[in-house]
């Protein structure tokens, strides 16, 4: 006897007619199937406002920090009355959609990682698909090895595709394509491309091609070599600018 059916013995009075009690009983199991599947509906939502999207990164010294922010203000003052997107200057090396809940497990993982002293040289200042202005850095062994290990580490946690990589992902090439399937994000493992980005627009800009030569200028006429500081995990936005550091380690001097 199921518990509908005990129900029904309790509550429907034995002078109903069968008829009636088939309505009644009908009634009960639909309004059953509406409770589990509101209760279902309810923890999918529930799920879906928890992930969020979030980056592993690297922060330099705080000399660089101190360059990148005054760059960021000598491209504000070229580009006039622009939202300048809250960021801490950072070195990416992976970011992806996690459920806040595996974030202690992520960072338990990043405690784990062997991080040596090391520096990382700028190589030059352009501006990427007009909406991003970027201090290229150049890409060293050491930087591979920690950008494949934070998303080895980190990859099986995503879930899904970042927001700026789905509405980018149908004009993308087959190969790109496949690394958003796979990891949540393309520019990765042989094609990663270490930077720190210094302005973040959307919707894209033209004349940030132009704005990007000029504050080149502003760059230190000698080589700028950046010492690296913290890895850090934090909650990111749309673009990929750093909002809010949760998880911070420090690297050895």
């Amino acid at each position: 006897m199921t518990n509908n059916q005990y129900q029904l013995n309790i509550f429907i009075p034995l002078k109903l007619s069968s008829r009636y009690k088939l309505v009644l009983k009908n009634l009960l199991n639909a309004s059953s199937i509406l409770i589990v599947y509101s209760l279902f509906t309810y923890n999918i939502a529930l799920a879906a406002a928890e992930i969020r999207e979030y980056g592993i990164a690297i922060l330099p010294d705080a000399e660089c920090v101190k360059i990148a922010e005054e760059l960021n203000a000598e491209i504000i003052k070229r580009l006039g009355k622009v939202e300048n997107i809250k960021n801490s200057p950072h070195l990416n090396l992976y970011q992806a959609a996690y459920a806040q809940q595996d974030l202690p497990a992520i960072y338990s993982q990043l405690q784990q990682l062997t991080l040596r002293p090391f520096n990382f040289s700028v190589a030059n200042l352009t501006s990427m698909l007009d909406r991003w202005i970027d201090l290229e850095i150049e890409k060293t062994d050491e930087l591979q090895r920690l950008h494949e290990a934070a998303i080895k580490l980190a990859s099986p946690y995503h879930k899904g595709m970042l927001q700026r990589a789905s509405d980018m992902y149908s004009k993308l090439p087959a190969g790109r394509r496949k690394q958003i399937d796979e990891y949540g994000v393309g520019g990765v493992l042989k094609s990663y491309k270490p930077t720190i980005t210094l302005f973040y627009q959307y919707p894209p800009v033209v004349k940030l091609k132009s704005i990007a030569k000029e504050a080149a200028n502003n760059l230190p006429q000698k080589q700028l070599v950046c010492k690296v500081d913290k890895l850090v995990l934090g909650e990111i936005g749309y673009n990929g600018n750093m909002e809010k550091i949760i998880y911070s380690i420090n690297i050895p001097n």
